[in-house]
This record gives structure tokens, sequence and C-alpha cells, in this order.
């Protein structure tokens, strides 16, 4: 099943960048699917998100694939002045599996994902 939906993610649409954000202090769920959608909408972009525990510490981060008319510059931009953490942005290439990679715990207890589309 999770194979599936990496396959769906994976051609949902031609991706341009994915992206991880980590908030330095904790985080709730809920506050990282609020820090998704503030930073997606602003971008005025389509994206497949999800909400995940950090490993090492409390609270949570996000993943995303993103398609947005915006370099990753402008992307930059926008996360840094809605996330204080750490970012990671790279542009999106399909064959590296990270379609995949954020559908991994997909399944698991609370796991928040939602797909978004351009605005």
């Amino acid at each position: 099943m999770i194979k599936a939906y990496g396959d769906f993610f994976k051609d949902h649409q031609e991706w341009d960048f994915f992206l991880t954000m980590t908030p330095s202090l904790y985080r709730s769920q809920a506050a990282c699917r609020g820090l998704a959608q503030k930073v997606i909408t602003r971008l005025s972009a389509g994206a497949i998100w999800v909400t995940e525990r950090n490993p090492d510490k409390r609270g949570y981060h996000v993943h995303a694939l993103l398609k947005t008319e915006h370099d990753i510059h402008e992307v930059q931009t926008v996360i840094r002045t809605e996330l204080k953490g750490m970012r990671h942005i790279v542009p999106y290439n399909r064959e590296k599996g990270a379609a995949y990679y954020i559908t991994k715990d997909i399944f698991k207890n609370r796991v928040d994902w939602d797909i978004q589309e351009n605005e």
C-alpha cells in the first residue's frame, strides 16, 4: 500500500522541490499542519505534505513535494519568514525517491498529511 501511495505521489504532477521544515522548538502536529498550509498558500503552490514525529526530539516536522512558479530563492525566503529552524530544499528528482520517502509513515498513528492544489 505504501508503494502505491509513493507511485501516486511521484506521478501526481511534475514537482519542482522536495523540502523538509524542522522547527527549532517543539511544535505540535497541528502547528506543523498550519506551517505547511501557510507556506504553501503564500507560494500559491500545489503540494503533497506530511507531518511526522521528530526522531530525536519532541515535536513534529514537515516533508513536502512542491509545485510552484517560484524559484528556489523565493521558496527559501517564504519559508525563512515562517519558520525558525532547519529547512532543506532541493530541486525535485523523481528518481531519488522523495515521493516514497514522504509516504514511509503515512499509515502509522499520529501522521497527518494532505494534498493542496495550486491556487
